[in-house]
């Protein structure tokens, strides 16, 4: 129930985008398009059976999670234009919600 601020001292806040995922935790389904996420430069996107990886600094990796949930066998190049077209998805939405290069917060801290 609380009210997200429409700014913080003084500056404009830009809503988070987001998934309530309550529901999954309790056993039920989450009704999503997409998941997207970033952690200290690591990225991943989840789409359908597809998570698209990228532990940075390396490139991104591939899985079906339909048939490997250990993330074992990176089909990146096995599917390129999937490849392509997941990080693609990633990089708008990594856009839009204002997430900054790994590189870039570090450098931030110094």
């Amino acid at each position: 129930g609380a009210k997200y601020p429409a700014e913080r001292m003084g500056v404009p806040v830009t809503p988070y985008e987001g998934t309530d995922l309550s529901d999954a935790f309790r056993g039920g389904g989450v009704d999503h398009e997409y998941l997207a996420w970033e952690h200290e430069g690591n990225s991943a996107l989840r789409v359908g059976q597809w998570k698209l990886v990228r532990r940075h600094p390396g490139g991104w990796e591939l899985y079906d999670m339909a048939v490997d949930r250990s993330e074992t066998d990176d089909l990146a190049a096995r599917y390129p234009d999937l490849t392509r077209t997941l990080s693609r998805q990633y990089d708008e939405w990594a856009g839009r919600c204002g997430v900054m290069p790994w590189e870039e917060v570090v450098r931030r801290l110094r």
